[in-house]
């Protein structure tokens, strides 16, 4: 597999290993000796052996993803991982539109108001996931998204779910965001407007430094389902959010695994 995969893995005083006969366990504590060998236990594309190790507060979780799906899973580790270079990234949390011909003259012109917070990119998953793989992950404040090769964690605060590929739905767009905050050096400027408009779209002459203010067009990845997930992430370089959005597709029209005892 080209993304990176650990075959041994340690939490607490237990050691995981994977191999292509299955997955063994096996403790040294002091008096005691245990091990689970991998014969009758083999790992496959979407069956997880999941073992909580309570002592290490940690769930441990070992894959072995070959062939098609490993190559998708390959494909979605590597477009997140080139989403960290974009130099804005965010997840815009709330929206409403401008209703009112004031808003539209003190807010730029816009059509809407968009809330958005700073977000990142990583390859590391929650801390009380132990696995074998990189674990790509969006994230913003609490709240963080973690693409398994089998399905997706999203956690808000103490809150967990789950969700398999072929219950999301992602889409992609461009989207045009009038940027009153520092301008990221990869955006790409399409127009420009400012600060305080008249109805015509022109300045309002009636307001001292009126700042011109550029529009800049983002890449707009949208993460929804039918039981009410709804997140929008916005990009600077929009090619990269597109690259996301293909790699999830690719995994969205997959056949669900199949699970071999």
């Amino acid at each position: 597999m080209g993304f990176h995969v650990r075959t041994r893995l340690r939490v607490g005083p237990f050691r995981f290993t994977l191999s292509q006969a299955g997955m063994g366990v096996s403790t040294g504590i002091p008096g005691l000796r245990a091990r689970m060998g991998p014969r009758g236990n083999v790992v496959r594309m979407g069956l997880c052996v999941a073992l909580r190790d309570r002592a290490a507060r940690a769930v441990v979780v070992m894959y072995d993803v070959t062939d098609d799906a490993a190559r998708r899973f390959d494909h979605l580790v590597s477009s997140i991982t080139d989403l960290r270079r974009a130099h804005g990234f965010w997840l815009i949390t709330a929206s409403g539109a401008i209703t009112s011909t004031y808003q539209f003259k003190v807010n730029a012109g816009a059509a809407n108001l968009l809330h958005r917070m700073n977000a990142s990119a990583r390859l590391t998953g929650p801390r009380i996931l132990v696995t074998n793989v990189a674990v790509p992950t969006l994230t913003a404040g609490s709240l963080s998204v973690h693409f398994l090769p089998d399905r997706v964690l999203f956690r808000d605060g103490r809150h967990v779910a789950d969700l398999t590929y072929q219950h999301l739905q992602a889409g992609v767009e461009h989207a045009r965001f009038i940027e009153t905050g520092p301008v990221p050096h990869d955006g790409t400027v399409v127009d420009s407007t400012w600060r305080y408009v008249n109805v015509k779209g022109g300045p309002d002459r009636r307001f001292k430094n009126n700042a011109r203010l550029p529009i800049l067009l983002y890449g707009r990845l949208v993460l929804r389902s039918h039981s009410g997930l709804n997140l929008v992430w916005d990009a600077s370089q929009a090619p990269l959010v597109h690259a996301v959005a293909n790699a999830l597709h690719q995994s969205i029209a997959a056949r669900p695994p199949v699970i071999t005892p």
